[in-house]
């Protein structure tokens, strides 16, 4: 009994997430005026992404007028995909969708340089186009849309570095009081880009792990 209430704790906290900072399909239409067919076709062109989640929903409803069972797939997109989607929807072209991806990359590179966190040598900034290449697939798989809250550009580049940053500077023996102030900052932009990530998802998530490993060594 103890083992089901539980089970259905952590569903109902999934569906609570889902609804919290995603758009279901339907939802991302009717917010972008986008028909379904548009849609569809930027998928299948690969200019819009597919979900970041998908639910499997099978239900059986119970009252006074008897039972109702439901099945339903539910697709989730992050909500800032509705600025993407009303965006690209002119896009004929995925090299046109690819050529905006880089444009916004290359416009958080500029933001963020304001106030630089990581190492001279990163390896993202020094092969920047290279990067932005690698990170295409991962969008159109919707991978970023679980990993970030917004699933974009700037989140994107954001997470990268802070991750590959905090990465680095854990190894060293000892830091620097730039080097501090680096790590300080990387964890601040890891905090506020970085998804709280579904229920059953925190504890697997790099940016959990990571944040667990600097909680232990303040200790």
């Amino acid at each position: 009994m103890w083992s089901k209430m539980q089970n259905n704790a952590c569903n109902l906290s999934l569906i609570q997430y889902l609804t919290a900072h995603f758009y279901t399909g339907s939802e991302l239409l009717n917010r972008s005026n986008v028909s379904e067919y548009e849609f569809t076709q930027l998928q299948m062109r690969s200019i819009m992404p597919k979900a970041s989640y998908k639910l499997d929903m099978s239900l059986t409803c119970h009252s006074y007028f008897g039972s109702h069972v439901s099945q339903q797939l539910v697709y989730f997109y992050p909500k800032a995909y509705a600025g993407w989607l009303t965006s690209c929807v002119s896009y004929d072209t995925q090299q046109r969708a690819f050529t905006e991806f880089s444009r916004l990359f290359y416009q958080a590179k500029d933001t963020l340089s304001e106030n630089v966190f990581w190492l001279d040598d990163n390896k993202i900034m020094t092969a920047f186009d290279e990067f932005i290449a690698q990170q295409w697939p991962h969008f159109l798989a919707g991978t970023y849309g679980v990993c970030t809250k917004r699933g974009l550009p700037f989140d994107i580049l954001s997470k990268e570095l802070a991750v590959t940053t905090i990465r680095t500077l854990l190894d060293k023996t000892s830091l620097s009081v730039t080097e501090q102030g680096y790590l300080s900052r990387a964890v601040g932009c890891l905090k506020k880009v970085g998804s709280q990530f579904a229920p059953h998802e925190r504890a697997l998530s790099k940016q959990h792990q990571l944040l667990a490993r600097l909680e232990s060594l303040s200790r």
